[in-house]
């Protein structure tokens, strides 16, 4: 969707004053009633604001209501039982993941491998340079723009184009 612009059911796409709005109340153009993902509506102040890091949405200052890609809902545990409490950073080059150490899909340019014998879990390592879509380190899939694909015995990886 076009900057500063909602929709509205009656007269569809419109210009809006507030920043963020993805929707524009049927009956007054000025006022917002839906924000983009990222932001909530404060009703109070006919305005967009921005969710705390990691959130995709949320209900207020303090509560998300679900997690950015590359973020997990943390987990708090009370005495009246356990709720989501906020929403956390995945390790390095995670895309999505349940918790701190379990990542099931990685960034583009990194590759899933099982972490080391002590530690089960899957992490994602950086591919090669100019690798975007990796095995692992020796076997590239795909190159970045700006290099190409060259293969020695059973390795395949990325050299710059000149």
């Amino acid at each position: 969707m076009q900057k500063n612009y909602c929709l509205n059911r009656m007269i569809g796409c419109t210009k809006t004053n507030v920043d963020h709005c993805e929707r524009c109340d049927d009956d007054n153009l000025e006022k917002c009633s839906a924000c983009e993902e990222g932001y909530r509506l404060d009703e109070t102040q006919n305005a967009c604001v921005k969710c705390k890091e990691g959130c995709a949405t949320c209900s207020d200052d303090n509560n998300c209501g679900a997690c950015e890609n590359g973020y997990f809902a943390k987990k708090l545990e009370t005495k009246f039982g356990t709720y989501d409490a906020e929403c956390e950073k995945c390790i390095d080059g995670c895309k999505e993941c349940d918790d701190e150490t379990n990542c099931f899909k990685c960034k583009e340019g990194y590759n899933i491998t099982r972490g080391n014998d002590i530690d089960e879990n899957l992490v994602c390592s950086k591919c090669s340079e100019g690798c975007v879509d990796c095995i692992n380190n020796l076997e590239c899939q795909k190159c970045d723009e700006g290099y190409y694909l060259a293969a020695s015995g059973l390795s395949h990886y990325c050299i710059r184009v000149n």
